[in-house]
């Protein structure tokens, strides 16, 4: 499995890009491009006390949030990254 790279990124330089500073990560952003960050909390996630609307930690099922302290940091990031993408996505009326 291929590492997973937790951005550390550049400013937008002037054609419109960012780039990550770690070394050997190639990944570009693009100033129009919907990039999910990393949640601050992913780590060691407050499982109880959390917002309602837009929170990542709503989009992970019980099973994921007993199992979060066997995961190592790469995994941790991923699944908080596609849980942010979820809630990014939601929408409220």
């Amino acid at each position: 499995m291929k590492n997973f790279c937790l951005h550390d990124w550049t400013d937008f330089d002037r054609t419109g890009k960012r780039h990550c500073r770690k070394s050997g990560c190639n990944f570009v952003s693009h100033k129009d491009a919907i990039v999910t960050e990393t949640p601050i909390d992913y780590l060691a996630p407050d499982w109880v006390n959390y917002e309602k609307v837009h929170c990542w930690r709503n989009h992970i099922n019980d099973r994921i949030k007993g199992m979060w302290n066997t995961f190592t940091a790469d995994q941790k990031a991923a699944i908080a990254i596609s849980a942010r993408e979820l809630a990014n996505a939601e929408e409220w009326s």
